[in-house]
C-alpha cells in the first residue's frame, strides 16, 4: 500500500514539474509559434490551393469567399494570426514568375 501512494505521489510530482516546465518554455503573454492550420476568416481547416500571397506571405484559406473577405481588410486577419503565434509561409520568389508581355514583345 505505501508503494502504491508513494509511486502516485511520484507520478503526480513529476506531471507537475512537466506542466511548469511547459508554460516557463514559451515566453509569457506570446502564444506559441505555430504553422497556419486554420483560415484566418471563417476558422475552417485550410484548401492549400486557396491563398493569397500577401506582403511576402503566402495565407492559406478555407474558400474563396474568405480570400474576398481578407481582401477588404488583410492587417485585421493579419495582426489576429501574429497575435495567435501562427508562422506564415514566406511567398514563392516573383523570380520564378513568368515575364508578361504585351503584343509589341515589350515586358511589363
Amino acid at each position: 500500500m505505501k508503494k502504491t501512494i508513494t509511486a502516485s505521489i511520484l507520478i503526480a510530482s513529476i506531471a507537475l514539474t512537466g506542466s511548469l516546465f511547459a508554460q516557463k518554455a514559451a515566453p509569457k503573454g506570446k502564444a506559441a509559434e505555430k504553422q497556419q492550420t486554420m483560415c484566418p476568416v471563417m476558422g475552417g481547416e485550410v484548401d492549400k490551393n486557396v491563398y493569397v500571397d500577401y506582403k511576402g506571405k503566402r495565407v492559406y484559406f478555407c474558400c474563396t469567399s474568405c480570400v474576398e473577405e481578407f481582401n477588404k481588410n488583410p492587417e485585421k486577419y493579419m495582426n489576429k494570426m501574429r497575435k495567435e503565434g501562427i508562422i506564415l509561409e514566406n511567398s514563392p520568389g516573383d523570380a520564378k514568375a513568368p515575364k508578361r508581355q504585351d503584343h509589341k514583345g515589350h515586358k511589363h
